[in-house]
């Protein structure tokens, strides 16, 4: 399984990178479901191989993710776009697409990954830094 990268980002009045959001946030992901064809799971990142903290830098367009033991992944954002006080964001690493929205408002975020024969669900909060 792959770390996924996901984007996040905080309330208004931090530093924007093109009016897409802060230049660069910290999220931790709350809560998870992963589906394959037998069923679905739901907890943890952690319970569910997923890392628990990454780090998006939307200046860059790059997210970072480090699990326990070292293990550092990055993935680029492809693509970006605002909708009010959300930011949608997209990209996609070792044949798995994702997708992410967050609330410039609140720092929520709601991500989803898709690969073959598996798609997960995630949800966190984020902080500018």
């Amino acid at each position: 399984m792959i770390a996924i990268a996901l984007p996040g980002l905080l309330a208004s009045g931090h530093a924007v990178a093109e009016g897409n959001g802060p230049v660069k946030s910290l999220c931790a992901i709350t809560s998870t479901l992963i589906c394959d064809v037998t069923g679905c799971v739901r907890g943890p990142a952690n319970a569910v191989n997923l890392p628990v903290f990454v780090k998006v830098d939307t200046k860059n367009k790059v997210v970072e993710t480090a699990k326990e033991g070292g293990d550092r992944r990055t993935s680029k954002i492809l693509s970006s776009h605002a909708a009010g006080d959300t930011l949608v964001l997209l990209g996609g690493e070792l044949g798995h697409g994702w997708s992410a929205t967050m609330d410039q408002a609140t720092g929520s975020f709601t991500g989803t990954v898709a690969g073959d024969g598996i798609g997960y669900m995630i949800f966190g909060s984020c902080l500018a830094y």
